[in-house]
């Protein structure tokens, strides 16, 4: 089995593991008996799916799903059952690897135009008169 992230990049399913940890919150009796929560660890040092540049850019990205060892864990306790926590887990790990993964464009640097230059000038001189004439007249 295999997690599909974008057409070119894959993990395999076995490179996640799931823990069921107990679930906080709410739910009186029932919540000490049932695991329901999900904690889901993907290795990104000791992954096959991984080529190096890949790794190195999932590493120098700071998350907070992160750990400084190098794996990602997510602990997802949104829903009752365990089930839908497990594929929340999944969707979590797959939105963090695309985000961490995407392209990002390089903003091209444009300077400000003339007439908004004015605007601001002329906004400035505006609120400097509005303030001048709040001050107290001088008795001399």
């Amino acid at each position: 089995m295999i997690l599909k992230i974008n057409k070119n990049f894959v993990i395999k399913k076995k490179e996640l593991k799931y823990k069921s940890i107990k679930s906080s919150g709410p739910g009186g009796q029932n919540i000490n008996k049932n695991s329901t929560a999900i904690s889901l660890h993907f290795d990104i040092a000791n992954s096959n799916s991984l080529n190096h540049d890949i790794k190195q850019k999932l590493l120098n990205k700071k998350h907070k799903y992160l750990t400084k060892s190098g794996k990602i864990i997510i602990k997802v306790n949104t829903y009752k059952s365990q089930k839908n926590n497990k594929s929340e887990a999944i969707s979590r790990l797959k939105a963090y690897l695309e985000n961490s993964l995407a392209f990002k464009k390089k903003r091209i640097k444009t300077s400000p135009k003339k007439s908004s230059n004015e605007k601001r000038l002329d906004y400035k001189r505006k609120k400097s008169i509005k303030k001048k004439l709040r001050k107290n007249p001088k008795y001399e």
